[in-house]
């Protein structure tokens, strides 16, 4: 059995290959004969785009090149969510649209006293016995105004919007409920009582 030192056409590699393997190897891949079964493959080896490398892939041969073709053509320009102008890369808003919106702010404004008002609201009844004032639920309650905040003038005072006999603790199925006009609280008392 004599061998045969030979080098690959695809990756330039040295190997043996006995002759009848060899014979076999010309006739399936069209007169060459490679080192490997992945060399052999009948579809060619690429050129990545980014560094050059020969690749079995499309178009890049690993992540990180794929990564930089891809960010390469795509350089993104921020643009304003509300006027389209160019913008910095921190910024979301042109200095124009920001001034606009701050001075505009009313509802960032109503948003956070909201939020105080509900933090608020949390304080004032911390002492009371946490228990749903509709159906006695007590392993989670939350703090719900009998009449919502929303109704309120701007001016009211987050004392009289938070006063005890405004405020109820419910459970969170019976305080979606009363957020949706499904129950109401006409016959409970205001649940002021300590635990």
């Amino acid at each position: 059995m004599s061998l045969l030192n030979l080098t690959c056409p695809r990756c330039g590699s040295p190997f043996c290959r006995t002759v009848s393997s060899y014979n076999r190897s010309l006739k399936r891949n069209n007169g060459q004969c490679f080192c490997s079964s992945a060399c052999g493959r009948r579809y060619p080896l690429n050129t990545c785009s980014t560094c050059g490398d020969k690749t079995k892939n499309k178009k890049y041969c690993n992540q990180s090149c794929a990564a930089i073709g891809t960010n390469a053509l795509r350089k993104k320009k921020r643009l304003c969510l509300d006027c389209e102008m160019p913008i910095k890369r921190n910024r979301t808003r042109c200095m124009p649209c920001s001034k606009l919106i701050q001075s505009a702010g009313t509802q960032q404004k109503r948003q956070s006293t909201h939020a105080k008002i509900r933090c608020a609201s949390r304080q004032v009844t911390r002492t009371w016995k946490q228990v749903c004032a509709i159906c006695g639920y007590d392993k989670h309650v939350e703090t719900c105004h009998r009449k919502p905040v929303s109704k309120f003038p701007p001016e009211t005072l987050i004392s009289v919007i938070n006063h005890p006999s405004n405020l109820v603790l419910l459970c969170g199925n019976h305080h979606w409920e009363l957020d949706h006009s499904m129950v109401t609280l006409d016959g409970l008392e205001p649940s002021i009582s300590s635990l």
